[in-house]
């Protein structure tokens, strides 16, 4: 079954969750993130206006749990497909199937990225790359979003 769901500022799934549905967002953004056991936030990647949750589709693919926080960041409209209709999907459409595994490949990608910037960055330089990254003369971030945003 395919639901279309609109849903205010929240936490979608913590950790540990199953993991029941594709995400696409249709709009809005989603926050994807792990809080370590020192209660860093580490935000692993977001889901915009037209992108599928990676870290879900890798869920459906491997029968895995959910190893994350999903959090919408504003109104977010997108599209839930069961993890039933997903496998079925995936076999069934040769062009869900291509939408899948380049936007998987795409998000490893990024993933290898923003570790070798969490390694090889110090925490004045990732701050200092994130304040000039902003695209209005003002910015408007609290200490703690800032943190979660340079890990």
């Amino acid at each position: 079954m395919i639901k279309l769901k609109y849903l205010p500022i929240k936490k979608i799934a913590y950790p540990g969750d199953p993991c029941d549905y594709y995400i696409f967002v249709l709009n809005g953004s989603l926050k994807i993130q792990i809080v370590t056991e020192s209660g860093r936030e580490v935000v692993l990647y977001h889901v915009r206006e037209g992108e599928d949750c990676v870290l879900t589709t890798s869920c459906l693919l491997g029968s895995d749990t959910f190893p994350a926080e999903v959090i919408s960041e504003e109104d977010t409209k997108m599209i839930l497909i069961s993890a039933k209709n997903f496998q079925k999907t995936l076999i069934d459409f040769g062009s869900f199937r291509e939408f899948i595994f380049s936007n998987f490949s795409r998000c490893l990608a990024d993933v290898f990225l923003k570790i070798e910037d969490i390694f090889s960055k110090t925490i004045d330089e990732k701050v200092i790359q994130e304040l000039l990254n902003s695209s209005t003369d003002e910015i408007q971030i609290t200490h703690a979003e800032l943190a979660s945003k340079v890990g």
